[in-house]
């Protein structure tokens, strides 16, 4: 491989970058070093790693290779005459992918108090032989993974069901760092996350089906997409289909092209997720992002449009345009009513309008009488001043 041409795109300061430095200065291997500015990435970067769009990227004779922990690995797979940096074991080396994704993800985080590595391996005095256990929850698609990966071998298992709101202490013992499904458990050892007890099978029975491609540049980017469908982004509205503010929010994401769930939210009878997602208003929208919830409708577009900044723009560039157009959007929210939309556009003869009332009696109950009267439908007063209005639809 004296030929090869290898280059690295970093930036000195990266902690990321530096993992893959060492690698290649431990492995000898000679490569050109392009430093990137982040406030102004190459059209190079960009085009190496338009997923992230983020370095360190390696590349190898044209080939880019993206995510620092996916990097080392395919440095010490394509130079392994010298100096390998992981592991032999293929238990050993799922442990080194399982703590190093584990520092990427967590970074300044330390390990769970008390953690008892001697606990974990008398859990398992009473497992003997060639045993293989599998802890699982039947709708996991992780779980799945795996399961379809030992069929694939033809390795017999044995299935543990895990009630995930009433977890067993074998899980807990097992996957003392994220108490999570699934863990495959062979001779007593246990192994955490699908992606690499994916990896762990397929190198310890390398006789059947091999699921990992041999050459190291498509193991990395089999990897890589494995890695990548298990981040997906998860993105989730709360809303109430009438509402013009929840429909701000829903144009925004339609632009951007984001996929996300819609959550219809009962404002007379509000749901857990709402109460504990925006604790101060109560309310509609709400946009929760991997877990992290956004609240305000124009608030939540304005983050909208700076997290999907690459492409439909909502904002202005220039800041004066950008503070008129956030101007007027707060004037709108403190000085319209969503149901004086409603009626105008029942004055217009908007077709929309008719059967609104059967389609949603929550709007029935949201608007003001003469709304809804507005609207056409038919409204029976009944009861006092002193006792109250009472609404009922004939």
């Amino acid at each position: 491989m004296a030929n090869d041409k290898v280059v690295l795109l970093d930036f000195w300061a990266s902690a990321f970058g530096m993992r893959a430095r060492i690698a290649l200065a431990e492995k000898g291997v000679q490569y050109e070093y392009k430093e990137e500015n982040l406030l102004d990435k190459s059209d190079l970067l960009l085009k190496s790693n338009p997923i992230h769009k983020k370095i360190p990227v390696l590349l190898h004779n044209g080939k880019p290779i993206c995510e620092s922990l996916n990097i080392v690995l395919y440095i010490d797979e394509t130079w392994s005459d010298k100096y390998p940096l992981m592991p032999q074991d293929p238990y050993d080396r799922a442990q080194a992918r399982f703590w190093a994704d584990y520092v990427d993800k967590k970074r300044a985080s330390s390990l769970p108090i008390g953690t008892s590595f001697d606990s974990l391996s008398q859990a398992y005095l009473l497992l003997m032989g060639d045993e293989i256990i599998l802890l699982g929850c039947g709708f996991s698609p992780f779980g799945m993974r795996v399961r379809v990966t030992l069929a694939e071998k033809g390795i017999q298992y044995k299935y543990r069901e895990e009630n995930l709101d009433h977890k067993s202490p074998l899980l807990l013992a097992s996957n003392p760092v994220h108490q999570k499904i699934p863990v495959l458990i062979h001779n007593g050892k246990p192994i955490s996350e699908s992606l690499i007890i994916v990896q762990y099978i397929d190198e310890t029975w390398r006789g059947t089906s091999p699921l990992m491609p041999k050459d190291p540049y498509s193991r990395a980017s089999a990897m890589f997409w494995a890695e990548f469908i298990d981040k997906k982004e998860e993105v989730v509205v709360l809303d109430f289909w009438p509402c013009a503010f929840g429909m701000r929010v829903r144009i925004a994401l339609e632009e951007k092209g984001v996929q996300y769930e819609f959550k219809e939210s009962n404002p007379f009878d509000k749901s857990d997720l709402l109460l504990k997602s925006n604790p101060v208003h109560k309310k509609i929208p709400v946009l929760i992002h991997n877990g992290q919830s956004i609240c305000e409708s124009l608030n939540i577009v304005l983050y909208i449009d700076e997290t999907w900044n690459d492409k439909s723009p909502l904002m202005p560039q220039d800041p004066n345009d950008r503070a008129n157009a956030r101007f007027w959007a707060d004037y709108v929210d403190k000085n319209l009513r969503a149901a004086k939309i409603v009626k105008r556009w029942e004055k217009k003869s908007r077709p929309w309008t008719s059967g609104l009332a059967e389609r949603s009696p929550l709007l029935l109950k949201m608007l003001p009488v003469e709304d809804k009267t507005a609207l056409g439908w038919k409204i029976k007063m009944s009861g006092s001043a002193s006792s109250g209005n009472k609404i009922k639809e004939l």
